[in-house]
C-alpha cells in the first residue's frame, strides 16, 4: 500500500518538475490525471491483494480463501488520487499574476496589482488614456494565462500597447 502511495505521490512531483514546471496544469488536465491515477491505484492494489491472498493460501494449505478473492478497496485509491490531485502544480481558478520584467532594456513590467481600477465609467478625455491602457494590459495578460495568446504574441502586443502611451 505503501508503495503504490509512494508511486502515485512520486508521479506527481515528476509532472512538476517536469510537465508543469513553466506554466501549471489546467483543471481539466488535472482531473484527468487524477482519474488515471485512481484507476491505476485500485488495479495495483487490487492485483497486490489477490497476489497477497494467493500466497497466504499456499502457505496455509487453504485453497478456498485463494478462490474466494479479497474484497475491492475503494477507500486508498480515492485517498492516493487525492493525494496526487493536491500535490499537482495545477492553474488556480481567478488567479490573475502580474506580467515578468521585459528582458533587455532592463526595465520593469507595470503591476497591474497595485492598485484596482474602479469600474466607473470615465468621459472620454486624455486623462483617462492610462486607465485604458492598464484594462488593456489586464486582458492580455488574462488572454495569455488561458493559453488564448502565445508568449511571443503577448509580448508583442505588451509592447506594442505600452508604445502607445
Amino acid at each position: 500500500m505503501l508503495i503504490v502511495g509512494g508511486l502515485i505521490y512520486g508521479l506527481a512531483k515528476l509532472l512538476n518538475a517536469t510537465a508543469f514546471k513553466t506554466s501549471p496544469a489546467r483543471s481539466w488536465i488535472a482531473w484527468s490525471l487524477t482519474i488515471v491515477a485512481w484507476i491505476a491505484s485500485f488495479i495495483a492494489l487490487f492485483i497486490g491483494s489477490v497476489l497477497a491472498y494467493k500466497s497466504i493460501a499456499a502457505d496455509l494449505g487453504v485453497p478456498s480463501l485463494a478462490s474466494s478473492g479479497p474484497k475491492p478497496n475503494f477507500f486508498l485509491p480515492f485517498l492516493f488520487a487525492w493525494l496526487f490531485f493536491m500535490s499537482l502544480n495545477r492553474k488556480q481558478k481567478g488567479s490573475v499574476k502580474a506580467p515578468a520584467p521585459a528582458s533587455g532594456n532592463g526595465s520593469a513590467a507595470p503591476s497591474l496589482q497595485q492598485e484596482p481600477i474602479a469600474p466607473t465609467p470615465q468621459p472620454s478625455t486624455v486623462g483617462n488614456s492610462s486607465s485604458t491602457v492598464a484594462n488593456r494590459l489586464k486582458e492580455l495578460q488574462v488572454a495569455s494565462e488561458m493559453g488564448y495568446v502565445t508568449k511571443s504574441e503577448y509580448e508583442q502586443k505588451r509592447k506594442a500597447i505600452i508604445d502607445q502611451i
